[in-house]
């Protein structure tokens, strides 16, 4: 049994499936932790969620967060996103992919998932998260956006038992994770190689760490197509 990481597919399908299926051989005793971002400025946002539910139907084990992008498609149709927000920040991908023009048209299969997604998971050494904690707050770990959204930030160590941040959402250049997850020193290590952006060298990549041997595997960006916002 191996607990792996990913995070910010993007909708890069076939990327996260030749990562899952030919690199990891993902079986259905390993435990696999997605934190977030599954969707929008990729080309096939739909095909990765209809991929995540097969595999999750079909008896893996997934444990799955939400990432700013998905709680984005709930927070337009709650009315505290507007549509233009959304869509610039490349929320068409997935409208376009779905073929429809807006959120409150997507099928109610993607929204009860989006809507179940889990906010941070806590194991014995690590905090995973979609993107951090304000821990200038006197309970950081309250339910909010910030979660999903908050960038700068320092780790307090005696709010978190002691516990290091794995997330992803800030988009990182591979050789820099890579030196992180190497050192093992920083607080809080960004997962996320940017793989969406397919003409960015130092990134376009997925990650998967598994986070019991502390080792990773690298799928370089294969989806082809002109539904992308970079």
């Amino acid at each position: 049994m191996s607990r792996w990481l990913v995070t910010d597919i993007h909708g890069c399908y076939h990327s996260l499936k030749a990562l899952l299926e030919q690199q990891l051989g993902l079986k259905k005793q390993d435990h696999l932790y997605l934190l977030g971002d599954y969707i929008s400025k990729g080309p096939f946002s739909k095909q990765v969620l209809d991929y995540l539910m097969e595999l999750r139907e079909g008896g893996y084990q997934l444990h799955m967060l939400r990432g700013n992008h998905e709680q984005e498609v709930l927070n337009v149709l709650k009315g505290t996103t507007s549509l233009t927000t959304f869509r610039e920040k490349g929320g068409f991908t997935f409208l376009n992919n779905l073929n429809i023009s807006h959120p409150a048209d997507i099928p109610d299969r993607y929204i009860n998932f989006f809507e179940q997604l889990d906010w941070y998971f806590t194991l014995d050494d690590w905090i995973l998260v979609h993107a951090g904690f304000d821990f200038e707050q006197e309970d950081p770990f309250q339910l909010s956006d910030k979660l999903v959204n908050i960038r700068d930030y320092r780790v307090n160590l005696s709010k978190t038992a002691g516990r290091k941040l794995l997330h992803g959402h800030s988009p990182t250049d591979l050789a820099v994770i890579e030196d992180s997850l190497e050192k093992k020193e920083s607080l809080h290590i960004s997962l996320d190689a940017g793989c969406v952006y397919k003409n960015n060298p130092a990134q376009a990549c997925l990650i998967a760490l598994n986070v019991d041997e502390w080792q990773w595997k690298v799928q370089k960006n294969i989806d082809e197509h002109d539904n992308y916002h970079l």
